[in-house]
């Protein structure tokens, strides 16, 4: 018997993905992608960890062979500690300096390393305020 009401041929692609050494397979995610697009953003992945991806052709009579497996590898955790502040302000309100310490830094967990320091322009904007004297 032919089921009419689905169309058998419309192809779309399943992306499966998981971690290869702490996931199972069966448990993997799974993404459907239409037929009229070859890419997909694979999300809530864990920080720090060894991916396995493979793409399968889909359609109504079920999924296609896999393809060869890709390995991935995901970037280590921003840091979990902000650095701690300290600044001098200008008494002519033109210029300020900002200096802080840097976070301390375990080569061995689970955190990158910091690459920059990005200084917030609200935080400037509060630090002259405060050397103006307004709170």
């Amino acid at each position: 018997m032919i089921d009419t009401c689905f169309d058998q041929s419309r192809l779309s692609d399943q992306v499966k993905y998981w971690r290869k050494y702490d996931d199972t397979e069966p448990g993997a995610n799974r993404i459907f992608v239409p037929a009229s697009m070859n890419q997909t953003r694979l999300e809530n992945m864990l920080p720090d960890s060894h991916y396995l991806i493979e793409v399968r052709a889909y359609n109504g009579a079920g999924v296609g062979p896999p393809s060869e497996h890709c390995e991935m590898f995901t970037k280590r955790a921003p840091p979990s500690v902000a650095p701690q502040m300290w600044r001098y302000i200008s008494y002519s309100g033109k210029w300020l300096y900002v200096w802080w310490h840097h976070i301390p830094y375990d080569w061995f967990g689970d955190e990158s390393f910091p690459l920059y320091y990005k200084v917030c322009k609200g935080i400037l904007l509060h630090l002259n305020l405060a050397a103006a004297g307004v709170t």
